[in-house]
């Protein structure tokens, strides 16, 4: 069995919800991740905190640290989950319902083995980026990336 992320991607769009909305929002993912747990499927998740993330670009020692993700950001990695799963058929499965889906998207990504396999212990950062026309300077790229590297090496530690 292997471990999957779900990376969930966020949208802007929650800010019109009311208290009582976001309970029952709150509620949806509670009782969401009983199941998954029920289903002894869940490594790993966390909702990751809005504003609050730091990018940084260049090596040392001409390393740049700016404040991010930005507020004009339309898209930021929001959370993940690890699940484990015998197939991506699987792991889409376990999350056809996640209520994240009427909030944004979920990318499923397969966890690397290989990196703790190998014991790999040097570090590893976010290559080759992909940009597009709203990201001039690629920071929901390289956002996305670290986010991906953190539960990447999360997960790898948590397999037994």
């Amino acid at each position: 069995m292997d471990n999957y992320v779900l990376l969930h991607e966020g949208t802007n769009n929650r800010k019109s919800i009311s208290p009582a909305e976001m309970q029952a929002v709150i509620a949806r993912y509670k009782a969401w991740r009983e199941n998954v747990v029920a289903a002894a499927k869940l490594t790993a998740g966390h909702k990751l905190e809005d504003g609050t993330a730091r990018i940084m670009t260049g090596e040392s020692p001409k390393t740049r640290i700016t404040d991010g993700p930005y507020a004009e950001t339309k898209d930021v990695v929001a959370g993940f989950f690890i699940i484990k799963a015998n197939s991506y058929e699987e792991a889409v499965e376990l999350s056809r319902d996640c209520p994240h889906l009427a909030f944004g998207t979920i990318e499923v990504r397969k966890i690397m083995r290989i990196l703790r396999d190998s014991q790999f212990s040097s570090s590893i950062c976010p290559d080759h980026m992909p940009a597009h026309s709203d990201d001039a300077g690629t920071l929901q790229a390289f956002a996305f990336g670290y986010g991906y590297i953190k539960a990447l090496i999360h997960a790898m530690n948590s397999e037994v």
